[in-house]
């Protein structure tokens, strides 16, 4: 049911992000929804999201749900507790899995002089 209503407006994925992240604080909603592959794909998923409002949803959801895996790592597998703890790392605002360092400064190649 959840999967279904995150694919549509984002009114409604804000909705189900706030309703994800208060129920999953029960113990036996965290078990059902932590461990759903499909369902902790797509509130991880950083690029769904383009407005602040959104993405901090998602992210708070994201928080919740690590939370809730966390206590119930027996239950849970180890990619959907992985893949909540590394969204929660990354933060709500599109970070990169990974950073490329780019240099600051380039300098150019001088042709050699001749005296």
């Amino acid at each position: 049911m959840f999967v279904s209503r995150l694919k549509r407006s984002e009114e409604i994925r804000i909705a189900v992000y706030r309703l994800l992240a208060a129920v999953v604080e029960r113990e036996w909603a965290a078990m059902e929804l932590c461990g759903d592959w499909t369902l902790v794909q797509l509130v991880t998923d950083a690029q769904a999201e383009r407005h602040k409002t959104a993405m901090d949803w998602r992210h708070s959801c994201c928080v919740a749900m690590a939370t809730a895996a966390e206590a119930q790592h027996a239950s849970i597998s180890f990619n959907c507790s992985a893949q909540l703890a590394e969204a929660v790392r990354r933060g709500p605002y599109l970070t990169p899995r990974e950073i490329e360092p780019r240099p600051i400064v380039v300098t150019d190649e001088r042709p050699p002089t001749g005296f």
